[in-house]
């Protein structure tokens, strides 16, 4: 009877737990896969209307490294990878890549690292606290090659 009492209570978890699973996929209505054309070298960073955007973590490099900070780069690439049903695409369409330079300065808050600014030729002041849609790609990027370099994860930050 004891066997048949944990079975039981066994099997409704596991149902509770698949039911609210696929209740709060359908609510959310779509996932990003978390690897560009499924290769895990390409972690998902941050997607939006369709367009994931992956950072190539065999591709992050540490540019410079001092007792006042680190400068690192990321390579990231972009293309449309949900199709109009949220149904994946493979492989991605309409790809394009791009470098991601980062300085993060020791002394400065946690949530300040700086994104070089390739139109500008300077670098511009990231908020990496920031809830804005506009700036997930740079923090996904930024977070990513943290991890990557480090193996630890930034504080703080939502991890991707």
């Amino acid at each position: 009877m004891k066997r048949f009492f944990l079975s039981l209570t066994t099997f409704l978890a596991l149902w509770i737990f698949s039911f609210v699973g696929f209740s709060v996929q359908a609510a959310s209505g779509y996932t990003y896969p978390p690897h560009l054309n499924g290769d895990p070298n390409y972690t998902l960073a941050y997607g939006h209307m369709g367009v994931g955007t992956y950072v190539d973590t065999k591709a992050v490099k540490v540019l410079d490294q001092s007792n006042k900070g680190v400068v690192f780069a990321v390579r990231t690439v972009s293309g449309l990878v949900l199709d109009r049903n949220n149904d994946w695409v493979v492989p991605a369409k309409d790809t394009k890549e791009f470098i991601q330079v980062f300085i993060r300065v020791y002394d400065d808050p946690w949530n300040i690292a700086y994104l070089y600014d390739y139109s500008k030729s300077n670098y511009k002041a990231v908020d990496l606290s920031s809830p804005y849609g506009y700036m997930q790609s740079a923090i996904g990027g930024f977070s990513i090659g943290w991890h990557t370099m480090t193996g630890t994860y930034y504080p703080n930050l939502r991890h991707y």
